[in-house]
């Protein structure tokens, strides 16, 4: 059999399977433990934290770990939204998302919560002259994917982030394919939160059979805006195509964090 569905999750690379039994053979431990063979853990832990860091241009301090692409969607807009002024309490997101976020769509919807989504024309790309009609000073959230699991259209989410930005909104950016493929650069997304996934790149990651999919995953938080500009300023970091060895284990989100004015 030709297997073609690598965008839904690949095979690891052998250099991944050995690295991950190496560690479940010799750093099992609970790496919250304060015995010998959790700070074993604790240190691979922070290794494997700094790689992914390292990667894609951010601080070792603003990953957060995860089980899933799934969970670190879940975990950047639910978070983004709660800790949003209470005068801002509507969210759009794509019309075209990948099933599991429209889910969380219609369960932010259920939940109370006015759910708007964007439209996207013909071609499969997003309509940028019907998302900025539907800005407004009531958004919190913008949440969009980088690409399209399907049609891989591409979205503009650059615009899309100056839009947001333009009325105090967030914008999280789904970009679960886009990592390894296309290159990436954190800093200059213009992304509050960007949700990542390793398994679906060429040979890269191990994923844990849970009922809902997944595997693990991480979340990369910044401290303050302040913190974000600078980064911006400084040289650029970007996300090449990795070759296999290189690649993470798995899932992971990045969020900037904004202060309210």
């Amino acid at each position: 059999m030709i297997y073609l569905d690598h965008n839904a999750t690949t095979a690891p690379a052998p250099e991944v399977v050995q690295a991950m039994l190496n560690v479940m053979q010799s750093c099992w431990a609970n790496a919250s433990s304060q015995h010998g063979p959790g700070q074993d853990a604790k240190r691979v832990l922070s290794a494997a934290r700094a790689t992914v860091a390292r990667v894609l241009g951010c601080k070792p301090v603003e990953v957060v770990f995860t089980s899933g692409a799934t969970e670190a969607n879940q975990l950047a807009v639910r978070g983004l939204l709660a800790a949003s002024e209470t005068t801002r309490q509507r969210v759009l997101f794509g019309s075209v998302e990948h099933s599991a976020h429209l889910r969380l769509a219609q369960s932010l919807g259920a939940g109370g919560v006015q759910v708007d989504y964007l439209p996207v024309l013909p071609d499969g790309t997003l309509d940028l002259a019907a998302a900025a009609a539907l800005m407004g000073p009531d958004v919190a959230l913008v949440s969009l994917m980088a690409a399209n699991n399907e049609t891989g259209a591409l979205m503009p989410t650059a615009e899309i982030a100056r839009m947001a930005h333009a009325v105090g909104a967030l914008l999280h950016v789904d970009a679960t394919q886009v990592i390894g493929k296309r290159p990436f650069d954190f800093a200059a997304s213009g992304a509050d939160a960007v949700s990542l996934s390793a398994r679906r790149t060429s040979c890269a990651a191990p994923r844990a059979r849970a009922r809902w999919g997944g595997g693990a995953g991480w979340t990369l938080r910044r401290s303050s805006s302040a913190g974000r500009n600078a980064s911006a300023a400084a040289a650029p970091r970007t996300c090449p195509p990795l070759p296999a060895w290189r690649r993470p284990w798995n899932c992971w989100a990045m969020w900037r964090w904004r202060p309210s004015a």
